[in-house]
């Protein structure tokens, strides 16, 4: 049984056409009664909120944001105030900052994307190796961090408990959701983390190389972008809970 929806919003939801988005919404509306929806962006709550308004998206449970450093629940104005304590650990904003310039190649992203538990740079093409040397620096600095790279040039910054994967495990914990009840969705690298506690998962055909070439199990791998490869996700999930179904992830 679906008891709960995590989906990233851009480029998973939205990005497509708008009838995939009516029939997910659709969807959605139809089971409501017994199902958490909860979106998870790489911005930051306020800016989501703004879309999901901009959109007429269906209103969630929860708000995942900052790439999993803030939780807002439901119309909450503030932060959920157990994920900011669960999150603020080994976390010195400004020692990581200074690591990361003294790195010297990676360029900050604007003001308002930034938060007191983010720290987002564009790093455009950088590899494996380089990524494992900032991070020894940051860790120098008696900092542990959540390192995600995403579309070959986002690079963003989290204390080491906040991810999105993390966020959405949090929540299901909360509700009393088991893992096997939870549907993730996604498009991109920041993504990643959420296929990483055993929920069951959809990406959609659009998805970036770092997650549409990443191995993963327990994963349905969408023939449609956006909206429409979230819908077709839910669909073939919906129907391996019905008994004696054959159906399996791709």
């Amino acid at each position: 049984m679906i008891r709960l929806v995590v989906t990233d919003i851009d480029g998973t939801i939205l990005g497509g056409e708008s009838a995939g988005i009516r029939a997910w919404s659709a969807w959605v509306a139809q089971r409501r009664a017994s199902l958490r929806l909860v979106y998870a962006s790489g911005r930051l709550v306020g800016s989501v909120r703004a879309t999901l308004l901009a959109h007429q998206l269906p209103e969630p449970d929860a708000v995942i944001g900052g790439v999993g450093s803030e939780i807002h629940l439901a119309h909450d104005a503030e932060p959920w105030p157990q994920w900011t304590a669960h999150i603020d650990r080994d976390w010195d904003r400004n020692a990581i900052q200074s690591a990361v310039d003294a790195f010297g190649t990676a360029e900050p992203q604007p003001a308002e994307v930034q938060s007191a538990f983010k720290l987002s740079y564009f790093a455009r093409d950088v590899d494996d190796q380089w990524r494992a040397t900032l991070r020894s620096r940051i860790e120098a600095t008696g900092s542990v961090v959540s390192l995600i790279y995403s579309s070959n040039r986002d690079l963003d910054l989290l204390p080491a408990r906040a991810d999105k994967g993390q966020a959405a495990a949090f929540l299901a914990a909360h509700w009393g959701i088991a893992a096997d009840e939870v549907i993730v969705a996604g498009d991109s690298g920041n993504d990643l983390p959420m296929f990483e506690h055993g929920f069951r998962g959809i990406v959609v055909s659009n998805a970036q190389p770092e997650l549409a070439r990443a191995s993963l199990t327990n994963v349905y791998r969408a023939a449609r972008s956006c909206a429409a490869g979230v819908l077709e996700g839910l669909v073939h999930w919906e129907k391996a809970d019905q008994p004696n179904s054959t159906d399996a992830a791709t």
